[in-house]
């Protein structure tokens, strides 16, 4: 089952960061509010034209770009978690071409359409509204699949979902 999300947008970020580790060869740092961050750099990228390039808005001065083409490209993070339980992740990106989809692939089983509404242009950064998921403790993966248009992925942050 595909469970669909929208975006929010923002005009700035500020991270508060406590500690940068690198784990299985995963960058994460990890924020004052109990934000974990996972570059994109660091996460396995798949496609032929999909790498990893410069932008001076990305939170490591670098994003995953040319994330293009539906059901092949993409950026797979590993990303740990100390208790199974609910949490949210939030994808930062720039969609300069317009308003595009991928598709959030949760431990290979768990499916989520995220949309990213265009930034205005490739220069600009967003967030995308968190995606609630269930993640068990320890190890976890989650790829971010080329759905439609065009999209290039800065970094993922994950955090406890809060009771509501």
């Amino acid at each position: 089952m595909l469970k669909s999300v929208k975006s929010r947008r923002i005009m700035t970020t500020t991270l508060a960061v406590a500690f940068a580790l690198t784990i299985g060869g995963s960058v994460f740092a990890a924020e004052a509010a109990g934000k974990v961050r996972y570059e994109a750099e660091a996460g396995k990228i798949k496609g032929t034209d999909t790498k990893i390039v410069a932008h001076a808005a990305a939170s490591a001065g670098k994003k995953v770009g040319w994330i293009n083409i539906p059901d092949k490209d993409s950026v797979t993070f590993t990303v740990n978690v100390p208790t199974a339980g609910d949490y949210i992740i939030e994808v930062t990106y720039d969609a300069g071409a317009g308003d595009a989809k991928q598709t959030m692939l949760v431990n290979g089983k768990e499916k989520f359409t995220v949309r990213l509404p265009r930034t205005g242009s490739w220069e600009e950064i967003d967030v995308a509204e968190g995606v609630k998921v269930h993640l068990k403790a320890g190890a976890n993966t989650v790829a971010l699949i080329a759905a439609s248009s065009f999209a290039e992925i800065d970094c993922i942050d994950i955090s406890p979902a809060t009771a509501e």
